[in-house]
């Protein structure tokens, strides 16, 4: 071979490697941003699931109990993400704080004491209203379940405890609505009698 063949050997050799580097190059930015485009769509799949499983307080349960609001809508949010083994001590969790925080609002010289003790015996001791007591004992009942190996309630599941959540969720509304109104009307009728209650 000449001087001449290896030179144009080498000179092709040359820029089939240039090529190859750089269609190697493109494919790496291509790839780049397909997994980028493939990352957006992901995302916004996941924005789209929050969304439609993100639950909804009323301004008067998230001045109550914040911390329940920000646990339950974390466990929704593993619901939504089929982590069913771990969703329901999410709201279990959740169902605590908003006991709790509204036994803490009923019983203000309390609230070491209701946060140190045990959610059961919270309900029993610092919940008065009858309705509230029994839906949120139910539901520490079902809390319980999604904590042990052994289920006690087996027909039950985290749709049953989400339902107790709910309604304790909506009587502790009923309750401080009902307790605003009452304050209202005293008022209302304090200032027509001049002061006095009768």
């Amino acid at each position: 071979m000449t001087e001449l063949g290896i030179f144009i050997l080498g000179l092709f050799a040359g820029a089939l490697a240039v090529v190859l580097i750089a269609r190697k190059q493109h494919v790496r930015e291509i790839r780049k941003r397909v997994e980028e485009d493939v990352d957006k769509q992901i995302a916004l799949m996941g924005r789209r699931i929050w969304a439609q499983h993100m639950p909804s307080f009323s301004e008067s349960i998230q001045a109550i109990s914040p911390g329940f609001c920000a646990i339950y809508a974390e466990a929704a949010a593993a619901e939504a993400g089929e982590l069913t083994q771990v969703c329901g001590l999410g709201y279990g969790k959740a169902l605590e704080f908003l006991v709790k925080d509204y036994a803490k609002r009923e019983n203000p010289s309390k609230h070491v004491e209701i946060e140190q003790c045990r959610l059961g015996r919270c309900i029993k001791q610092f919940i008065e209203d009858q309705s509230i007591k029994e839906s949120a004992e139910l539901a520490s009942w079902l809390r319980n379940d999604e904590a042990h190996y052994l289920r006690k309630y087996a027909t039950k599941d985290v749709r049953d405890l989400k339902a107790l959540i709910a309604l304790t969720m909506k009587l502790i509304e009923h309750s401080v609505l009902r307790k605003q109104m009452e304050e209202s009307v005293q008022a209302i009728k304090r200032s027509f009698s001049g002061g006095t209650d009768e």
